[in-house]
């Protein structure tokens, strides 16, 4: 897991996270506006990731700590989206008991995608970007999608194997 990358502030938070917490977090910063399917074909995308090894990471904080990978992570991905991150991280810490309904779903679709549950609505997918993003960034820009859930289209960039 690197964390060298993210803010000071948020650094530690990371670090002493759960893996569920750290996969949890990231679902929520990243698809929380998404229904149920949407946050499974992200949570797909992370799983796709580290169960074919590759610069991103061998395990699920690996990929999820990725620098440059989930823009939520940082104040550039969209301050206002990093603040509520950075509050969520800190309750974590601090152990507060979650109440938000949407946290504890992606809670939940965490524990799932890491015992194995999930089924792949992605198609393979390892990479998404919003639909509504144009132009299409500069990765995708020559590649075919494989499927669009919610508001996201996926991809699988690189081996297959």
């Amino acid at each position: 897991m690197d964390t060298k990358w993210m803010p000071d502030e948020m650094r530690p938070l990371v670090e002493q996270a759960t893996e569920p917490q750290r996969v949890a977090a990231t679902l929520w910063a990243e698809a929380r506006s998404e229904p149920v399917q949407g946050i499974i074909a992200v949570a797909n995308v992370i799983k796709n990731r580290y169960t074919r090894p590759g610069w991103w990471g061998k395990d699920p904080s690996d990929v999820v700590t990725k620098k440059a990978q989930f823009s939520c992570w940082t104040p550039a991905g969209g301050d206002r989206n990093y603040k509520r991150l950075l509050s969520l991280m800190q309750q974590f810490a601090a152990k507060t008991p979650i109440t938000d309904p949407g946290v504890r779903e992606c809670i939940g679709i965490a524990h799932l995608l890491l015992g194995d549950y999930l089924r792949d609505n992605t198609k393979g997918g390892n990479h998404y970007h919003t639909a509504t993003l144009t132009p299409r960034p500069k990765w995708a820009r020559e590649e075919t999608p494989l499927t669009q859930v919610g508001a996201h289209v996926f991809y699988r960039l690189g081996s297959t194997s």
